[in-house]
Order: structure tokens, then sequence, then C-alpha cells
């Protein structure tokens, strides 16, 4: 089959090409015509952290309809110094002013004397934004900040948190270095710019309708918004090995005396063999991803096996028409050394180490069985979850906002732990969300725990826990399990109050402890929606859970993300403003 598919496609070269043209135009048209958009939601069925986010919700617990920013500032003299004051109100009002659908809390006001952390040198002022799309988010944070550059005052420093203020480094830069280093490779390697191009030209071929597949796919099942990246990191590597294969083979038919036609011919029968049954198995592997049960990897795992799909057919349909009209031109436009190499022939430095490796294969096995063995040494360490802005370059302004609200109220204060409890007695349970709150204070690894806020009803409370380690810290996973398996419920034994541990770090260890293989799947079946993994549409393709304050505190509702501070009807939590964490 693989022969007469060769053959044909050298022979109707013509047609094979202006075919593939065809079907990169139809299927970006057909994508433009079908919409879609990019959604980034975790779905993980029953797990605790979802269910305090279905509790808030079911109770009425629900804040602006958009997301939460903040302006953070240092001050050495102080923030209250009449300069910097007077510069920040400024700020606050303009902001208010020109920046539609947004609303600031100053810490100058009553209700954000909390805002100011200990020492004085540190504030914060909440953003809070009205709905509106991801590309909006960022026109109103391009805004804030031109209007912060404006701000000047003695020894006062400004930051943006939140991940519409993230560095946007416009996507695909990381990819397209990925593609010039290949290209440099593979001249140095074939000395030859037309032996380079092939391969480059049928991955991004192939690449490009794998695009447009995951285009059109998006509109029928949930992607996330880092899967374009994923689908071309994963396309330019096996779109280029795949085509290095067969022409690797094409060139040494041509040296071995045959005529073009039967190279490629001879190349695919045998070459492109393997290219079938490694884009087979990367596919299989990939898809295996389904088995997960999550609607984030369910289309990550399908946009990526249409990305393998369609580089692995270019290389087996494509790659031989363009070689027909190359023919014995494959080494044309070389380098200076490529003539060296080839009058080297099979005694260059490869050959000769491939026949040391014959005569003595044991010990190279042994050899390379313990180099690998170090490099995946680091897995029996790694810790899985999410990362957030800390994990940013320090050049981010979100990252700079984060250490110095570390700085100022703690390194707990950028990922604060959700208390939800739901309460069927009303007042009757106030006595047991006290005792709750006095057993947290004194628990190990706790800075803080604001006082229990209710509902409209009286049926649902909660409390927020700032930890004294920072939300990545293999500490505050730790304090999460004692809270969940310890001092919640022996609080609350014998009593009807149900509690539940939720926030971004909770989650995050919900799902490793999902993507675990000993996890007990039997507690997982009811699927439900959401995990609070992010601020909005772009926090997964980040690999962040939200920057600053309240990082615990966000949840998706309707695909929107959602704070749970400032909730409808009920008073803001009160901060740990003033309260340092034990050291």
């Amino acid at each position: 089959m693989l022969q007469a598919l060769a053959r044909s496609s050298y022979r109707r070269r013509r047609r094979v090409v202006v075919g593939w043209v065809v079907t990169v135009v139809a299927l970006f048209a057909i994508a433009g015509a079908v919409g879609g958009a990019f959604h980034t939601q975790f779905e993980l069925a029953g797990t605790e952290s979802q269910q305090a986010i279905d509790l808030l919700e079911r109770s009425g617990f629900r804040d602006h309809a958009g997301a939460q920013a903040q302006i953070v500032f240092r001050a050495g003299p102080g923030v209250q110094t009449p300069a910097v004051r007077d510069a920040m109100e400024r700020l606050f009002a303009d902001v208010d002013r020109e920046v539609a659908g947004v609303s600031v809390v100053s810490p100058y006001s009553p209700e954000g004397a909390r805002q100011v952390a200990p020492g004085g040198r540190v504030a914060y002022a909440e953003v809070n934004f009205a709905h509106r799309s991801v590309e909006r988010y960022e026109l109103a944070a391009d805004r804030i900040e031109q209007l912060g550059a404006r701000v000047h005052a003695p020894g006062l420093y400004v930051a943006y948190g939140g991940d519409m203020f993230s560095a946007n480094d416009g996507g695909g830069s990381s990819e397209g270095i990925g593609l010039l280093a290949a290209m440099v490779i593979l001249l140095v390697a074939f000395g030859s710019v037309l032996a380079m191009g092939l391969p480059i030209v049928t991955a991004v071929t192939g690449i490009a309708c794998g695009a447009a597949l995951v285009m059109i796919t998006r509109a029928f099942v949930d992607m996330p918004d880092f899967t374009m990246a994923a689908v071309a990191m994963v396309g330019i590597g096996v779109g280029i090995d795949y085509a290095l294969f067969i022409v690797t083979r094409y060139r040494e038919g041509l040296r071995d005396g045959m005529d073009p036609e039967h190279a490629v011919i001879h190349a695919v029968n045998t070459a492109g063999r393997a290219v079938l049954f490694a884009g087979t198995t990367v596919i299989i592997s990939v898809l295996g991803l389904l088995l997960m049960g999550t609607g984030t990897t369910n289309g990550f795992a399908i946009a990526i096996a249409l990305g393998v799909l369609m580089t692995m057919l270019a290389s087996v349909t494509l790659l031989p028409a363009i070689l027909g009209f190359v023919g014995r031109n494959i080494d044309g436009l070389g380098l200076p050394h490529r003539r060296r190499h080839t009058r080297a022939g099979r005694k260059s430095l490869w050959y000769r180490w491939s026949r040391v490796l014959q005569r003595r294969p044991w010990p190279a096995v042994v050899a390379g069985f313990v180099v690998l063995l170090a490099l995946a040494a680091p897995v029996a360490s790694m810790r899985l979850g999410f990362s957030d802005a800390g994990n940013r370059p320090t050049t981010d302004t979100t990252r700079r906002a984060y250490d110095l609200l570390s700085d100022g109220f703690g390194p707990g204060f950028n990922g604060p732990l959700l208390v939800a409890a739901e309460t069927p007695g009303g007042a009757g349970d106030q006595f047991v969300l006290d005792a709750l709150g006095t057993r947290l204070r004194a628990t190990k690894g706790v800075a803080f725990v604001t006082p229990p806020q209710s509902n409209a009803a009286g049926t649902v409370a909660i409390m927020e826990v700032f930890p004294t380690s920072s939300p990545q810290d293999d500490a505050t996973a730790n304090l999460v399990s004692r809270m969940r398996d310890d001092v919640i419920p022996q609080t609350v034994a014998g009593t009807d109050v149900d509690v539940k541990v939720g926030g971004v770090t909770a989650a995050g260890d919900d799902y490793a402890a999902y993507t675990e293989p000993a996890v007990d799947r039997r507690r997982v079946r009811r699927r439900r929606r959401g995990v609070p993994v992010g601020l909005g549409e772009r926090a997964a393709r980040r690999g962040q859970a939200g920057t600053g304050r309240g990082v615990g505190a966000y949840v998706p509702v309707r695909g929107r993300v959602r704070s749970v501070d400032g909730l409808r009807g009920v008073p803001a939590l009160p901060h740990p403003g003033g309260v340092r964490p034990h050291r």
C-alpha cells in the first residue's frame, strides 16, 4: 500500500501539492465560518474543593460579574506619607473615572483599611472589573498601567496583580525559536538548504492543517486556550522528525544508484512505515488522556492527536510529491562542509561509533540505562499542582505584586484556603463555627482565620484561612490534609454541620491526587462543573491559578471566574491586615 501511495504521490505531484494547498485554505475557511472559542475549565468530579464551590454557588455566594485585580504599592517612607497618599488617591480616582466598568477599593477608604500591611510600607487597592472578554480585560489593564505611569512620589513603587496584567509574549515565540533551531541543526546535518527545507515545509503544512482542524473541533469540544501552543510544539517535533526519516532514506537511495522515483518509493516503503508506526503510537498515547475523565484534558488530547495525524499524513503524501519536484537536486544549495562530509562517506564519526556499539552492545545498554535512571530520578520527588504568579519572571509586574504582598502580609496571603460550611441549624450552629475558627487559629501553619460570614438565609457560612507558607510550599499541602483529615472532622463531630475546604491550593492538591494511578475512582463518579483554577480564560495557558489577594477564592460560574470576597449581600471578609504569620 505504501509503495502505491508513494508512486501515486510522485507521479501526480502537482495534484498532490495543489490538493494540500486547497485543503489548508478550505480548513481555515471552515474554521472561520464555524467559529468557536477556547474554554479553559478544569472539571474534577466529586473532589472536596469542587464540592465547596458547588455549595457556594447553590447558596447565593456570588461576587461581581467579572474578575478582580490589585494595584500594589510600596513606599519607603510609608504609604500614609502625604505625597504618596495624594499620588495614589489621584491614581485610584483616575482609574475609576477613565476605565469603564471598573471600581476601585482604596486602602485609604474605611472599607479598605485592612489593605495596608503591618509596618505601613506596603498596601494594595482592589480593582473589580465588570465581566468582559479577555481582550477587553487586557485593554483595561493597559489603560490602568498607562495611568499608573504618571504617578510619581519619593520612594514609591507600584506593581499590578491579576492575570490581565501579566506580560503577554504574543504567543508563538517559543515555537518560532524551536523552528529556527531545527532549521540550523538540519542545515548543518544535511549541508544543503533544499534538504533542510523539505522537513520544515512538511511539518509546517501538517501543523497548519492540524491547527485548522483544532479551530473547527473547538466549536464542539471544550479545549483549553493553551491547546494551540501545544499542538504547534508537538507538531514541530514529530513533523520534522518524520520527514527527516524519509528525506534521509531518499538521499541514501540516490547515492546507491536509484532513480528519483524508485528512491521515493523505497524511502516511503521503509522509513514511511516507521513514520506511520511512530505517529500511531503517539496518537494512541495522547488519547490515553481521555481516560482521566476531565473536560480539559479530553479536548487537549483530541487536539494533539489531530495535529500529529496531519503531520503524519503530510510526511507520506506531500513530502513524496515535493521530492518529485526536487529530484536529484536534493543536495542543491549546499554548504562548504557538505562535500567533505560526502567524501567521508561511511567512515564518518557516527558510522564508526555505530560499529563500536555493535561490537560491544552490553556496556552500551548498561550505560544508557544508568543515564536514563539518572535523568528520571527527579520524578520520584515531583509534586503536581497549579503554578501561580510566583513562577513568573521577576520582570513581570504580576510577579512583583506577588512578592510585595508576600513581603507585606506573609507568603500565605497569595493563596488563602476557603472553608465552606453548611449550617442547616442556622444561628443555632454558630457555636460550631466559632469553635472551628478557634481550632483553626491554633493549628500549626495557620497565620490568620477570618470570622465566619453567613449568607442571607444563614444556611451556609464561609471563612478564609491564611497559611504561614506560600501556595506552592509542601507545608501548605500538608496543612490542607490536616484540616480535612483531623482538625475539621474532630471539631464538627456530633453536629449536622458539613464543612468543605476549597480554594486554588486545595484544588491543586485535589487535581494532583486525581491524576495519581492509586486514586480511588469510585469517589469521583459524579460529574460536576468546574474547579477553581485561575483568573480568566488565559490562566491555564500561563499555568497559574490567579494572582495576589484572594487567589484561593475564585470560582468558575457559567464559564466565568468570580470571587467569593465581597459577596452579594454579604459584607467583605476581613483580611489579616496587622497580623503577621507565625514564624
